[in-house]
């Protein structure tokens, strides 16, 4: 039986989905599933030694030994005999299966798990630029310094000496991926509802106050100013070149190595949405611009040529080349 570790943040990546119909979902039915609650607030990717005391509670904040620990609790549980592995989450949790993907595969290559060598990573939801909001302010890049700080965070050494970053950089997803070595498919929207909310409008914005809302968003959409269309435009425009360019230079340097089973793979839409793996239904029902490709569609070709399973070589990452609305109407809500 095939052992999936799920979703690092708290959220549901993949839970209904991998006990769907297997006439509907025939690839992850058989799957076993390990929930890890989001309970450190720093993607489980920091380790502070000393403890901090607020209001004469005394707080740790080691996500990443959190996250060992789990590894090493679930051995003897059927882990270590485990065929398949694939380390997941949404939003937070997404960025905590980024910065963890390349740690998790060594810490199975040095207990000696032989998945280590099949281990894969999904992040849904995870990419939030480093932009200011409409208002020019950068309430995101400050929130992320925060926690990179409060945890102390490990980031990517080579992230880190990259010469275009900061250090505080390499907690965002597009500038930690492209030095990710275990393979990542991403799914992500470029119009991600989150973001619009929290990112570009800042949060709170009387129009997206409530996520649940899609409807009563949808109709106070087609009523913005001509300035908040035109930074909705730009900012998905943003949020798809980012995803691009996180993968891209892999990709090419791949391909010209004729390795191309280690790429990453993307599916990116253009739907108004935050997490499209949660549901089965999302996961079933969100399709491409072309109404052709669905998630576990685009994933299963992409996984299993990343095991080099298939003979031949037929994936192709999806990004909707426009943004929303009027535009996918394949996105299942």
């Amino acid at each position: 039986m095939a052992q999936g570790l799920e979703g690092v943040s708290g959220l549901f990546i993949l839970r209904e989905v991998a006990g769907a119909d297997p006439l509907t979902n025939p690839h992850l039915t058989d799957w076993n599933i390990v929930f890890v609650g989001y309970c450190d607030g720093g993607s489980f990717s920091g380790h502070l030694e000393n403890s901090i005391t607020i209001e004469g509670t005394e707080l740790f904040f080691r996500g990443r030994a959190v996250l060992r620990a789990v590894l090493e609790s679930l051995l003897p549980q059927g882990l270590s005999a485990a065929t398949d592995f694939i380390l997941t989450g949404c939003s937070a949790g997404a960025v905590a299966a980024v910065l963890n993907c390349d740690p998790v595969q060594q810490l199975l290559h040095s207990l000696n798990v032989p998945v280590a060598t099949r281990m894969r990573c999904m992040a849904d939801a995870g990419f939030f630029l480093n932009s200011p909001d409409i208002h020019g302010r950068p309430k995101v890049s400050e929130d992320f310094q925060k926690v990179t700080q409060l945890h102390n965070i490990s980031l990517s050494e080579e992230c880190k000496q990259h010469p275009e970053r900061q250090q505080d950089d390499c907690f965002f997803v597009q500038h930690a991926l492209p030095f990710v070595k275990t393979p990542t498919f991403l799914v992500n929207s470029n119009t991600d509802s989150w973001s619009l909310k929290n990112v570009l409008f800042g949060n709170p914005h009387p129009r997206f106050i409530k996520k649940a809302a899609q409807k009563q968003y949808i109709a106070a959409r087609l009523a913005v100013t001509s300035f908040e269309q035109e930074a909705l435009s730009h900012f998905s425009n943003a949020f798809r070149i980012a995803m691009q360019q996180a993968i891209k230079p892999r990709i090419e340097a791949l391909n010209s190595a004729k390795e191309k089973s280690k790429r990453h793979g993307t599916f990116s839409n253009a739907c108004l949405t935050h997490c499209q793996t949660l549901t089965s239904t999302m996961w079933q029902r969100v399709r491409d611009r072309s109404g052709k490709y669905n998630i576990p569609y685009a994933f299963w070709q992409w996984y299993n040529e990343s095991l080099d399973l298939l003979p031949t070589r037929t994936f192709t990452d999806i990004f909707d080349e426009c943004t929303y609305p009027r535009c996918n109407s394949h996105c299942g809500n």
